[in-house]
């Protein structure tokens, strides 16, 4: 009989929270960069 992690999927679902929030910040963090550096540009022109 084959008994299953219950914390296995737990642990599975966490790792997708983690990379999925890493890549929101990183994503987000970028998008305001080159949106500051637009409004930079637009302001000094």
């Amino acid at each position: 009989m084959i008994i299953q992690n219950p914390f296995e999927e737990l642990e599975d679902y966490g790792a997708f929270v983690l990379f999925l929030g890493i890549y929101i910040l990183v994503l987000g963090g970028w998008a305001a960069f080159m949106t500051s550096m637009i409004w930079l540009t637009d302001n000094t022109s």
